[in-house]
């Protein structure tokens, strides 16, 4: 492979403990992956983070066994302790050591180009080295990235480590959205890559700049369909997404259907309407029935609160004072509705989110497809929401 590749894709090295750097490196930045990094994984990613996401060559010294970083992590406390704004700190520095990196970790032999390597074994004919890292079998000659998926500006084609990982080799693309758009809106629209949030008033076009930049990754910059996930609100708004992209094959759900489809990773849950669940739930907790009044509304307000707003039991049970019990009753419940393999309207989303904490393989096949995420109606999610998205 091509060593260190060109200057715009600022590829970075990893070395071993005091691991000597090739020439011209020497002033080149060294950050230190050891022990105590691996203790506060969030303070040790933030540099590589900033190095990857700018594009900026980093030297990366590796004191510790890698087989460390790469342990599978397993978050198996409840959703709502750990948070909306939890992440797998360990797996997000795995991510970045390795994510736009030269493997040069033995000494006086060629730094080892993996992303090249694994695009090599899709296309069997392909063969290292020419203009680009790879020529592939019918002969045209690539560059394999491993930096933020964003238009890059090379005379070769550029493949991006997300294609690769999905057994295929997309070359990147970069045309202008076809979409007559206002300055703003087309910002939004052809913002590079990485994380943007677009706040604009109702009637100012969010569905269509949101439409538009689903169909400009997808149709103008390469992006594959089934790496690419838009949220939508509720069903009303995913049908009119798919309505303004035919024809894109694009891969739209709503909030519940995402949840719903990570649930079903893991077993096939039978989905309950609310009047099952009620059933259910009355089982669970001790309620009197009066005239005119509605008993079970408490609690399941009070189990809504948990699931989606991420409170604790006791705390829900503190904030809603007709709901007595809930606390107990909670665990209760969600032991009921696994036992028969159900889920409600929030448990689509709690249990989705509890896997995504403790099942590394399932978290791992969830985030195959959804490299990209578009995200409508932001300010409407819930805790739980945020959570599941982040993960």
């Amino acid at each position: 492979m091509t060593f260190p590749g060109p200057d715009i894709l600022g590829r970075g090295l990893v070395v071993g403990p005091g691991g000597e750097v090739p020439s011209g490196w020497e002033g080149v930045e060294r950050i230190i992956v050891d022990d105590e990094t691996l203790s506060r994984p969030d303070a040790g990613a933030a540099p590589l983070h900033r190095a990857w996401a700018g594009r900026r060559r980093v030297v990366v010294e590796l004191r510790l066994d890698a087989d460390q970083l790469r342990q599978p992590e397993s978050e198996r406390r409840p959703p709502y302790v750990v948070g909306p704004s939890y992440e797998l700190g360990r797996e997000r520095l795995q991510f970045l050591v390795w994510a736009n990196t030269y493997d040069g970790r033995r000494p006086g032999q060629e730094p080892v180009w993996w992303h090249g390597v694994r695009a090599a074994r899709v296309d069997g004919a392909a063969t290292p080295g020419g203009p680009g890292d790879l020529v592939l079998g019918d002969g045209t000659a690539v560059w394999c990235d491993g930096g933020p998926r964003q238009p890059v500006d090379l005379p070769e084609p550029v493949i991006h480590r997300d294609s690769i990982d999905a057994g295929l080799l997309t070359p990147g693309r970069h045309h202008a959205p076809i979409a007559e758009l206002a300055p703003d809106q087309m910002a939004a629209v052809t913002h590079p890559g990485g994380p943007a949030r677009i706040i604009a008033p109702a009637g100012s076009g969010k569905t269509r700049v949101l439409t538009a930049r689903l169909r400009h990754l997808l149709a103008d910059r390469g992006h594959e369909p089934q790496l690419l996930t838009a949220v939508a609100y509720n069903v009303k708004a995913a049908d009119e997404l798919r309505e303004r992209t035919p024809g894109l094959r694009a891969t739209i759900r709503t909030l519940n259907s995402l949840g719903l489809s990570v649930c079903s990773m893991a077993s096939r849950p039978r989905v309950i309407e609310e009047r099952e669940a009620r059933g259910l739930v009355e089982t669970v907790v001790k309620v009197r029935h009066r005239t005119n009044a509605d008993p079970l509304a408490p609690y399941l307000d009070a189990l809504s609160l948990i699931r989606l707003g991420l409170v604790t039991p006791a705390e829900a049970e503190a904030r809603i004072p007709d709901a007595s019990g809930v606390a107990e009753a909670f665990p209760v419940y969600r032991a009921l509705l696994a036992e028969r393999n159900l889920v409600d309207f929030d448990e689509q989303i709690y249990r989705a989110v509890a896997i995504c904490l403790a099942d590394p393989q399932t978290r791992s096949r969830a985030r195959a497809t959804a490299k990209t995420l578009l995200v409508d109606e932001f300010q409407d999610l819930t805790p739980a929401h945020v959570l599941l998205l982040r993960l």
